[in-house]
């Protein structure tokens, strides 16, 4: 018997089946396990092929640790967890349903692409129930200055956050890193100020540069990127990560601005009084210069 048969505790038992292996795991097995939990609403939609990519195994050890957890192969996991995604999330298995009776015209590929879309930021949702969230949160929202840093395609993104956390709190800076060498990061105090690196894999080379200069320096540093950008949590344990691959010809930032508006939103959440105290204040301030005047 199958653990796939009961597909509305699908991932509850797929966890159990995690812990019951417990210390019982090889190295690379542990390695899979680690994997796994953390992404556990991206599996049903990778292949053998992509999961042995990301997590640095051969596609038989995931067969044959799979297999060790009671699973024909991963095909039946994947199964079982996509019905259990679909019968839990109606929002979602709605969203989904709509999508297939509307446009049919429409590939395939791109009806998965929305599946993973719509998983992306479900599990960035996920994220705001971890340690590391509240880690985050707790510098966000208690140190003097909070620097943002992104680079190239991810640097709008990264200036939308800076400028929409300072409506939660003051001492919030974007920093261009124009004259290349971030001196206004790297002089700042490490005991009153955090950093924030958004980052995507292509891109992430002077990203890292700077994240390795700040560990040195001893300025906490908080990563949110993508799924691809192993090398962060070689620099910090505060690494956020969101699914940027939904297999379109561009990949989604989707995730990461999901990621981003929450940490809003959980900032101005534990600042509680003083937050709406600086919302008013900046709209007062917007309204005595016009800024916020209506065209319509």
């Amino acid at each position: 018997m199958t653990r796939a048969s009961d597909t509305h505790n699908s991932f509850r038992l797929f966890e159990q089946a995690l812990q019951e292996r417990g210390a019982d795991l090889t190295p690379a097995e542990r390695t899979i396990a680690a994997y796994m939990q953390d992404n556990l609403f991206f599996v049903p939609f990778e292949t053998g092929a992509s999961l042995a990519a990301k997590i640095g195994v051969s596609e038989m050890t995931i067969i044959r640790f799979l297999r060790s957890l009671g699973y024909t192969n991963l095909q039946e996991l994947k199964k079982a967890l996509r019905a259990d995604l679909m019968s839990e999330n109606s929002d979602l298995d709605s969203i989904l349903e709509r999508f297939q009776l509307h446009r049919r015209e429409l590939a395939d590929d791109l009806h998965d692409s929305l599946e993973l879309e719509l998983g992306a930021v479900v599990a960035a949702y996920d994220l705001v129930a971890t340690e590391r969230w509240q880690q985050c949160v707790e510098l966000l929202a208690g140190r003097a200055s909070v620097q943002v840093v992104g680079n190239q395609a991810v640097k709008g993104t990264a200036m939308d956050f800076a400028s929409r956390l300072t409506y939660a709190r003051p001492g919030v800076n974007f920093i261009e890193g124009s004259e290349g060498v971030y001196v206004e990061v790297l002089e700042s105090d490490p005991r009153q100020t955090c950093l924030v690196i958004v980052d995507i894999a292509p891109y992430a080379s002077k990203g890292l540069l700077l994240a390795r200069k700040a560990r040195d320096l001893d300025i906490p540093i908080i990563f949110v990127t993508d799924r691809f950008n192993h090398y962060a949590y070689e620099l910090s344990e505060l690494v956020l990560q969101g699914d940027t691959n939904i297999r379109t010809f561009w990949d989604s930032t989707t995730a990461l601005t999901t990621i981003l508006n929450l940490l809003i939103d959980s900032v101005a959440t534990r600042l509680g009084a003083q937050a709406q105290a600086r919302l008013r204040f900046l709209r007062e301030l917007g309204g005595h210069f016009g800024e916020f005047e209506s065209i319509l």
